[in-house]
């Protein structure tokens, strides 16, 4: 009723219910279309040649469906008790470690608020798309840009010279 076996093909993500190809007993059974059921809320398509755990209603080979995968080559290792990780083929993931909670992602990670994105980080910059409230002070190693005004490089005219300071903006 419960067996070990190899996802064998790309599982078909098109219908209601994924499906895959899954080989047992060393290629021996091939089982075509085997439903894969996984959590409410978490949906996953592991690669070929991944292990899966399967099960045989009332017994029957022709009944099996998969309830759980497992791919040695992408599972991460060496967490602690009580971490999680949620993972990719491509190393990206969502790390919720004893230490506090680490991001990956090769190339762009944005956060969203329904369609509209808030707030992007790449490798060259960060990009906010909202409005932004600080409390606390900021400081630069480079130039600071607003407009087209760089702080560094801004003069006003209309100021006597010597020891006069221009007042406080209003």
């Amino acid at each position: 009723m419960v067996k070990t076996g190899t996802i064998t093909n790309a599982v078909n993500t098109s219908g209601d219910v994924h499906t895959c190809q899954v080989s047992t007993f060393q290629g021996q059974e091939v089982h075509n279309d085997r439903p894969i059921y996984g959590t409410w809320g978490l949906t996953s398509v592991p690669p070929v040649n991944s292990q899966a755990i399967t099960l045989s209603g009332y017994g029957l080979n022709n009944n099996k469906f998969v309830v759980g995968t497992h791919d040695v080559n992408t599972h991460p290792k060496n967490l602690k008790e009580g971490e999680v990780q949620l993972y990719d083929t491509s190393k990206q993931s969502l790390y919720l470690s004893v230490d506090g909670v680490v991001v990956t992602a090769n190339s762009l990670f944005e956060v969203k608020l329904g369609q509209d994105v808030l707030f992007s980080i790449s490798k060259d910059k960060i990009v906010f798309n909202t409005n932004i409230e600080i409390n606390g002070s900021i400081t630069s190693t480079d130039e600071i840009t607003s407009g087209s005004i760089k702080l560094t490089q801004h003069k006003h005219t209309g100021v006597q010279s010597g020891s006069s300071e221009t007042g406080t903006p209003t």
